[in-house]
């Protein structure tokens, strides 16, 4: 809690003091569409690492950092291009690791939330450079082809409509029987009586 502590604070004085986006010790990464794969490095003297990604509806995102050697490090997925909304606190906690950790990994789901821009963020409190894997993919979802299950649910109204019609036919002739006897068991009554 303590690192977070020095982090949420050492950013909003940077928010305070006005600075380009070249002045602040940060490494920016933007994330192509094909994906990011590389061996980074984390210098003490860097506020953050980001990696900004654009992800089209119906993508998921799929990313995963290795700490390669000593130390660890923060993560935080933050639901707008840039940095700004981490001086609010705001992030995806459960896409996110607050406790330091060596190695982390997460599947951001499809439209999740509707956001389509995304920066991830690499924070560390170790004292030399750190060194990390990073591998982030964006993944189109296949949308499952339901013809099947709607022939199924067609053809199984179909059979219910056949089959209740049988069924109506059947009680009809059922019912007509059942008049005919009737009908030959009065005539036979008539019979009997007029005898």
């Amino acid at each position: 809690m303590k690192l977070v502590s020095v982090f949420l604070a050492a950013m909003i004085l940077l928010a305070i003091v006005p600075a380009s986006a070249q002045e602040l010790p940060a490494q920016v990464f933007q994330v192509p569409a094909s994906g990011y794969s590389n061996t980074d490095s984390y210098f003490p003297e860097d506020l953050w690492n980001e990696y900004q990604i654009q992800v089209p509806m119906g993508h998921e995102l799929e990313y995963s950092f290795e700490v390669t050697g000593p130390g660890d490090f923060s993560i935080y997925l933050i639901p707008e291009i840039g940095t700004g909304y981490i001086f609010q606190g705001s992030y995806y906690i459960s896409f996110s690791s607050d406790e330091p950790v060596t190695s982390y990994s997460a599947t951001f789901p499809a439209d999740f939330g509707f956001d389509q821009e995304y920066t991830i963020v690499i924070n560390s409190t170790y004292n030399e450079t750190l060194e990390y894997t990073a591998s982030i993919s964006i993944n189109e979802i296949e949308t499952p082809d339901y013809t099947i299950y709607y022939l199924l649910v067609i053809f199984g109204f179909i059979g219910l409509a056949i089959f209740s019609w049988r069924l109506v036919l059947w009680q009809d002739k059922q019912e007509k029987k059942a008049e005919q006897a009737a009908r030959e068991q009065r005539k036979s009554r008539r019979g009997k009586h007029k005898r």
